[in-house]
């Protein structure tokens, strides 16, 4: 006899509460691969687009040589594994932070309002005062709760974050609302930057249990099991989540990314060979272009891209693989003049192409304009991408040999984002300078 929605329910809440009050999560699995490197966001918050998010990824040269930092993937355009921990602003996938805010906009008090607010300005300090403010004054205390865990999300102090999602999902009424899967979604990310990823598991579990087609849940599942390095049972998420929406490109790519970035570089690209094989005919140029870029098809990358800058009018994600596919082939010139500087010229700062230009300059070891790429970036004020510009500039101020500078923009670049190991280490290398 099958289990009625009423029991899914009671076992989705049973278990949301078991979880958040002392179930103790596993070590890990020989073979894990650590954390994710993004997202947006989240980058964007959660799997958003820029959407939940990796990290931005830093490469650390483990020398005296600093390593420019990529930006998340999900800067792209395309989606990332997790919602950054320095940018709560990005929602975890599958979270419905759209509604939720909606609903604090237009209910909430002025405290509920100002510290989201807060949250937006990246003044997470101030914004966990207004909700604490919110909740002695009466508002809603589960929104309230709710956004003090986002804000200690931003401070990347996850054990409080964690804390305060667990008293929201408390506060529940027993019926379960698009709040207590949006919450849901935001401890399962706090469990997972916490390095708690049994436990984050167990939400995804949970959240299956009660919504068997949800394909953000498996996504995310695959993302914590592959961590936890069990290949076999993350690949059976992503084909879940694949099946459920073969046409999602940016989740193809996504998963494809994951699975390289954990030494599973074939078992990626052979997710893209299959949507090329099946369904290249109906793919967009665009599409296709950068299908064809992620399996190192660079030509057909740019062939493809080329089309689809034709059309694209003012869409920046067109030029950004165009100019990374003619980067790929060593034609940093062309990536720089033709693509970079082009789409400049014709529309408003962009703060991904500028990051992408001062990239591109790094390479050819034109660390000036690399630079100046770099802090044009950062004046366009993109919070998505504040992290990855400010290392950047940093590193672009080390490779000019000025490293009074590069030191103190690090250490106000910490003093943001304090669990950048590698930035930490790089701080180490410039304190000795």
């Amino acid at each position: 006899m099958g289990i009625s929605r009423k029991r899914y329910r009671v076992i989705l809440l049973a278990a949301v509460l078991i979880i958040a009050f002392g179930l103790t999560g596993c070590g890990k699995k020989k073979g894990d691969t650590g954390g994710a490197a993004g997202s947006s966001v989240p980058e964007s918050a959660g799997i958003t687009t820029s959407t939940a998010v990796t990290e931005p990824a830093i490469t650390d040269s483990g020398s005296s040589e600093p390593s420019v930092q990529e930006p998340a993937e999900g800067a792209t355009g395309t989606p990332v594994t997790e919602p950054p921990v320095t940018e709560p602003a990005s929602v975890p996938a599958g979270a419905d932070a759209g509604s939720v805010d909606k609903t604090v906009k237009s209910g909430g008090g002025k405290y509920m309002k100002l510290g989201m607010q807060q949250i937006s300005d990246r003044d997470y300090q101030s914004a966990v005062a207004s909700f604490g403010a919110a909740e002695t004054a009466g508002e809603n205390r589960r929104l309230a709760l709710r956004g003090k865990g986002i804000a200690y999300m931003g401070m990347t102090e996850y054990a409080s974050a964690i804390e305060s999602f667990q008293k929201c999902l408390s506060y529940s009424s027993g019926i379960i609302t698009s709040l207590d899967y949006d919450v849901d979604y935001y401890l399962a990310a706090a469990y997972s930057k916490n390095q708690e990823d049994a436990k984050a598991q167990q939400i995804y579990d949970a959240i299956l249990a009660l919504k068997p087609e949800e394909a953000d849940a498996y996504y995310l599942r695959g993302n914590v099991k592959l961590r936890m390095g069990d290949y076999e049972a993350a690949k059976s998420d992503f084909d879940k989540t694949v099946s459920l929406n073969p046409a999602d490109y940016d989740r193809l790519i996504a998963i494809c990314e994951l699975l390289q970035n954990s030494g599973y570089k074939e078992e990626g690209q052979a997710y893209l060979t299959t949507a090329v094989n099946e369904r290249g005919d109906k793919m967009s140029a665009y599409d296709k272009g950068r299908m064809y870029f992620y399996l190192e098809d660079y030509q057909q990358a740019y062939v493809n891209l080329e089309g689809a800058k034709a059309k694209a009018g003012n869409n920046a994600e067109v030029y950004l693989y165009l100019g990374k596919a003619y980067e790929a082939t060593g034609d940093y010139n062309y990536a720089v003049n033709n693509v970079y500087n082009t789409y400049l010229s014709k529309n408003s700062g962009n703060a991904q192409i500028y990051n992408q230009l001062g990239l591109c300059y790094m390479k050819q070891e034109d660390y000036q304009n690399a630079l100046t790429a770099f802090q044009n970036g950062l004046q366009v004020g993109d919070g998505s991408m504040m992290q990855t510009l400010q290392f950047n500039e940093v590193v672009a101020h080390e490779y000019l040999g000025d490293y009074a500078s590069a030191a103190a923009l690090l250490g106000s670049y910490l003093a943001s984002y304090p669990d950048d190991a590698a930035a930490q280490r790089e701080y180490g290398f410039l304190s000795t300078r």
